[in-house]
């Protein structure tokens, strides 16, 4: 007995063979677009790395730079982000530094290299920004140790004694109301100190910091003599209710 092959059964091995090509076409795609998938995957993760550190460098670089009158160039700022690992070129930096112009208030000079520094005045940069418990207490130094801190210090301190300013004036809580109910009582009859020149003040003051001799001219106002100048040795500081004394050697 001869058996003849069968139509269907010869037409269902081309669909088989039409499902394996179909299905090895579409496995192929799924794996292009699987390909695809990945590099696009990669593509987004490099350029988050790069903005990531971007980001880092030039926040960096805002902090190394200093305020006026001090002034920092990009060969400094260049060398301090090799040591902090951030290692790019100068001609990078230089680019960060024309581009962060545009969007903070620095300043340079026309020497070579550049000087950049922060504008005098500009606003302290804080992130997060400062709460009310540090802005409490910036209120209390500004009010209550301007005799204790050098001139330089008190200047250099002014974009936070603003920012805190700010804090209290925008933000009514129990804690910016602290200074409110705070007040300073001497033991005694309170002194009224004599005026003191701003000028002369900070020059004893940075001797003093600086621990460097200065010349003082002095007149004792007891005995009515001629002034005389001195070369001293500024040891320290006494502050006895708001009157301020000098301690020194000859």
């Amino acid at each position: 007995m001869e058996f003849l092959p069968c139509a269907k059964h010869s037409s269902t091995k081309r669909h088989i063979a039409s499902l394996e090509i179909e299905n090895f076409t579409y496995l192929s795609r799924c794996s292009t677009e699987r390909k695809q998938a990945t590099l696009t995957v990669a593509c987004l993760t490099y350029t988050n790395s790069v903005i990531n550190d971007t980001l880092l460098r030039q926040w960096s670089m805002l902090r190394a730079i200093p305020r006026y009158p001090k002034r920092i160039d990009a060969p400094t700022i260049h060398a301090r982000l090799a040591e902090n690992g951030m290692a790019v070129s100068l001609r990078t930096v230089q680019r960060d530094l024309n581009s962060l112009a545009g969007a903070f208030p620095l300043d340079y000079d026309e020497s070579k290299p550049q000087g950049w520094c922060w504008r005098q005045g500009a606003g302290q940069l804080e992130i997060p920004s400062m709460d009310a418990h540090a802005a409490l207490t910036f209120n209390l130094v500004e009010q209550y140790m301007q005799n204790l801190l050098p001139r330089s210090t008190l200047g250099h301190m002014a974009p936070w004694f603003e920012a805190a300013q700010g804090v209290v004036s925008s933000q009514a809580s129990t804690v910016t109301k602290w200074r409110d109910k705070l007040r300073v009582v001497p033991h005694s009859l309170n002194k009224i100190p004599a005026p003191i020149d701003a000028e002369i003040q900070a020059t004893i003051y940075n001797g003093l910091l600086d621990e460097r001799q200065i010349e003082v001219t002095y007149r004792a106002i007891s005995t009515g003599r001629e002034a005389k100048t001195y070369p001293v040795h500024p040891l320290g500081l006494v502050i006895v209710e708001q009157v301020v004394y000098l301690v020194e050697a000859e």
